[in-house]
């Protein structure tokens, strides 16, 4: 006992202090109760059987050995706690997870001690971005960002004014060709161009394709054109609903004019256009209940446009006219555009769309009545061209009244209105190309369609008349001809 008791400490290794001396069948103690300051070892050593096996089998001196021994191992544990062991040079105290043994002599016997350090603790730290780690792609405003590049690259690849001018140099190079004309064949990317800018780009530039489009369309043998329009009212209706934000029904009136006017310009009709009039039939007056009143004037041009062009429904026309009709007429101007456009619309439904005139409301047909007697004035009335003043010179020599009347929405320079007779001045006009009916041609079908006689007087031949004899001998022969003299 004296000979262990004056043993050095430095015998002891030092992961034999820092576990638990085990005594030999018990596992050695791990985990929080193998630490210093437990009493883990005190309670199985002295409950074990066999506690007499670490110092051979002498009863008295094995207890006094297990004493001493338990004595230096406090004394050790409370140096390490203490602050002033870093100071005093001992080795600190190491974890390393590792079974270790260590020997004691006492000159008698040997004890073989099994110690065990458990690991350290890990203290799981989160884990620091790497450098060019992938960014997360469910980040909202990262998300935001990559679509708002995404269509900036769309843009740039539509460059609109650019595909605007390339289809107008289309034209202009296909209107210059020699008859018959051979229409331009599309590349598939140019193709594949043409029908995305129809599709992607907003609203305004959407149209605007359209329409140049539409003229290539209207151009002879062009027709395979045709379908990019097809192609566009497939995608269009998908803005047939509510007002989007900032849209108001009179753009909304404005754009569907604009389309039926492309239509009518390819000199294409097709029943996924009564999308269109449905539209108008059925959510227009829910707009207007919803306080977006259509006005005057868009609701004017958008019927005439539908009424002109063929290309119109009962239903629609109603709608348009009485939002027209909310608006008093004594508020509109003699000589004003909306009301020359009523009295054609008056004039189309009676003569060119009886079936909407059958299926017209009776306000809607009172309305009408009111426009057709409302008096009309045009300006173009009392201006005379150099045409229209020698041919009613060389009338009047022949007794011809040559009076100036309006009938509904035309202007009659020279006519006789008790005969019903005109002789219209046919001025050198040019009209956009493959209209289905000029004005001038519409004009003189309705006159003929209210019981009246057209004589058309064209301006280019008028001017090979050189001498006063051969005016006056052209202007005898139309009387002629038509029994028209009085003597």
């Amino acid at each position: 006992a004296a000979a262990a008791a004056a043993a050095p400490l430095s015998t002891i290794s030092t992961s034999a202090a820092v576990a638990r001396v085990a005594p030999a069948g018990i596992p050695p103690a791990t985990g929080s109760g193998a630490g210093f300051g437990s009493g883990l070892h005190r309670r199985h050593f002295a409950a074990s059987p066999r506690k007499d096996a670490v110092r051979g089998r002498g009863g008295s001196s094995g207890r006094q050995n297990i004493e001493d021994v338990e004595a230096e191992l406090d004394l050790f544990e409370d140096t390490l706690k203490s602050p002033s062991s870093a100071a005093s040079g001992r080795p600190p105290a190491t974890a390393t997870g590792t079974p270790s043994t260590g020997t004691q002599t006492d000159g008698q016997s040997e004890t073989t001690v099994e110690t065990v350090t458990p690991p350290p603790r890990q203290m799981q730290t989160p884990p620091s971005p790497a450098k060019g780690k992938r960014e997360n792609v469910d980040d909202p405003t990262l998300m935001a960002g990559k679509q708002k590049e995404v269509k900036e690259e769309v843009r740039e690849e539509l460059d609109i004014p650019k595909i605007l001018k390339w289809l107008e140099g289309l034209y202009s190079t296909s209107l210059q060709a020699a008859s018959p004309k051979t229409p331009p064949e599309l590349t598939k990317d140019e193709d594949a161009r043409v029908k995305r800018a129809l599709v992607e780009p907003s609203l305004d530039e959407r149209l605007a394709i359209l329409q140049q489009v539409s003229k290539l369309a209207s151009l002879e043998g062009f027709g395979k054109f045709g379908t990019y329009l097809l192609f566009f009212l497939e995608e269009f209706h998908t803005c047939l609903g509510a007002l989007r934000d900032g849209e108001t029904i009179e753009k909304r009136a404005n754009d569907l004019r604009k389309v039926l006017l492309s239509f009518h310009h390819a000199k294409l009709n097709s029943d996924r256009l009564r999308s269109i009039y449905q539209h108008i039939a059925q959510d227009f007056p829910e707009f207007e209940v919803a306080g977006a009143l259509l006005p005057l004037t868009p609701a004017v041009e958008l019927c005439h446009t539908m009424l002109a062009t063929g290309l119109s429904a009962p239903g629609a026309v109603t709608v348009l006219l009485r939002s027209a009709l909310r608006e008093p007429l004594v508020d509109i101007a003699d000589d004003a555009q909306e009301l020359r456009l009523l009295k054609m619309i008056e004039m189309l439904i009676r003569l060119d769309h009886l079936h909407t005139q059958g299926e017209l409301p009776a306000d809607v047909t009172e309305y009408l009545s009111v426009i057709r007697d409302l008096r009309f004035y045009d300006r173009e009335l009392r201006r005379d061209t150099s045409l229209s003043y020698q041919l009613a010179f060389f009338l009047r020599k022949h007794n011809f009244p040559c009076k100036r009347q309006m009938l509904g929405p035309y202007p009659l320079k020279i006519c006789d209105p008790e005969e019903r007779i005109n002789f219209e001045p046919v001025e050198v006009r040019s009209y956009k190309r493959n209209l289905s009916e000029t004005p001038l041609a519409r004009k003189v079908r309705h006159l003929e369609a209210v019981g009246w006689r057209t004589f058309q007087v064209p301006a280019d031949y008028w001017e090979t008349l050189q001498t006063y004899d051969d005016k006056a001998a052209y202007v005898r022969g139309i009387l002629k001809e038509n029994d028209l003299l009085t003597y």
